[in-house]
């Protein structure tokens, strides 16, 4: 595992996993608990929708990012959908705070009529006003998509995308998109892992 973010403190949040600080940013701006529209709820940041870019970044600036853009890669968080914002995007690996989409760059989740992940054509249904929780599993080409609540599993949707850079490492934003578009949610317990976890790890993981 790579990064572990908790979302339990205000300011600069050190990555539980390496120690790095991560910065939330509002275009470049500081975020914090008392911004209206951006507060802590149920121990997990809430961004939203207002018409400009709110997302949480990692300290990009410092040269320290994300290796979960390479060969393999696995990202998992759970999420509290608040609105319904087209094309705003989950999250993205790949992109800088203000990009809404990071096209063949690197990944992403945009909500368009369900939880679409790049241009694999996986998909899985939008969830609003519950807690569910995304894994995002990519290994090669093969991409996987897991969609749980706090029941088990909703679905999975499996697929494959040839286009992405997996060079290096990348920037991670939660809950960007186009200006207007920004995604509206709550996130909580954020994995990151540097290879392609096993179905039995994704509901490892989930379990925990």
């Amino acid at each position: 595992r790579e990064v572990y973010y908790a979302f339990d403190t205000d300011g600069a949040m050190p990555n539980q996993v390496t120690g790095t600080p991560v910065n939330l940013n509002e275009s470049g701006s500081a975020i914090n608990k008392a911004d209206s529209g951006r507060r802590i709820k149920n121990t997990s940041w809430n961004f939203g929708k207002d018409d400009n870019d709110s997302a949480v970044e990692n300290a990009a600036s410092s040269g320290t990012q994300l290796p979960l853009n390479g060969e393999e890669a696995t990202l998992g968080f759970w999420l509290y959908h608040t609105g319904n914002d087209p094309f705003g995007t989950m999250f993205t690996v790949g992109a800088g705070i203000d990009a809404g989409r990071p096209g063949n760059d690197g990944y992403w989740i945009e909500e368009n009529g369900g939880y679409l992940l790049n241009n694999a054509g996986v998909r899985v249904s939008r969830q609003l006003d519950k807690w569910v929780f995304i894994v995002v599993v990519l290994d090669g080409d093969d991409v996987a998509l897991y969609e749980f609540d706090l029941n088990g599993l909703i679905e999975t949707a499996t697929g494959t995308y040839s286009a992405r850079n997996r060079t290096g490492n990348e920037t991670l934003t939660l809950g960007t998109g186009d200006n207007g578009r920004e995604f509206a949610a709550n996130y909580d317990e954020l994995h990151g892992y540097s290879r392609a976890l096993t179905e039995t790890e994704v509901w490892r993981l989930y379990q925990g």
